[in-house]
C-alpha cells in the first residue's frame, strides 16, 4: 500500500533561494576576478576578463527579479550565465604550463556553477509557472 503526501512548496522556495545566493556570489566573484584579470593579476587573459565582468553583472542583475520565485525566466537565466561563465575555465585544463591553481579554481568554479543549476531546478520541483 502507498500513501501520496503533498509537500508543501515553502521548503523548495529555501533551496531556491540557497541557489540564486551561490549565483549571486559567484557573479561577484566573476566580477571581482574580470577586473583583476584586466589588470594583469589574474590568470586569465584581459578579454575574459572583460566577459567575466559582464556575466557576473548580468548575473547579479537579476537576483532581484529572481529572488521571489514568482517567474522562472530570469532565476534560469541566471544559472546560464552562471554555467555559461563557468566555461571559461576550460582552457585551463588543456593549456601546456597552466599553473594548478587555475586548474583547481576552474575546477571548484565548475562544480559550484552545476550545483547552482542543480539548486534551482529543485527548487522549481513541482511547480509550474
Amino acid at each position: 500500500m502507498s500513501t501520496l503526501s503533498i509537500v508543501s512548496p515553502l521548503p523548495r522556495i529555501g533551496v531556491l533561494r540557497s541557489g540564486l545566493v551561490l549565483a549571486s556570489v559567484l557573479g561577484a566573484l566573476d566580477i571581482a576576478t574580470g577586473v583583476m584579470a584586466l589588470f594583469g593579476g589574474f590568470f586569465a587573459p584581459p578579454e575574459v576578463g572583460i566577459v567575466m565582468i559582464v556575466l557576473g553583472v548580468a548575473t547579479v542583475a537579476l537576483m532581484p527579479f529572481s529572488w521571489s520565485g514568482g517567474h522562472r525566466w530570469p532565476a534560469w537565466t541566471a544559472v546560464a550565465l552562471r554555467l555559461l561563465s563557468s566555461t571559461a575555465g576550460l582552457p585551463a585544463f588543456f593549456v601546456v604550463g597552466a599553473p594548478v591553481a587555475g586548474v583547481v579554481l576552474a575546477a571548484v568554479g565548475i562544480l559550484l556553477a552545476v550545483l547552482c543549476a542543480a539548486l534551482v531546478a529543485y527548487g522549481f520541483g513541482g511547480t509550474r509557472r
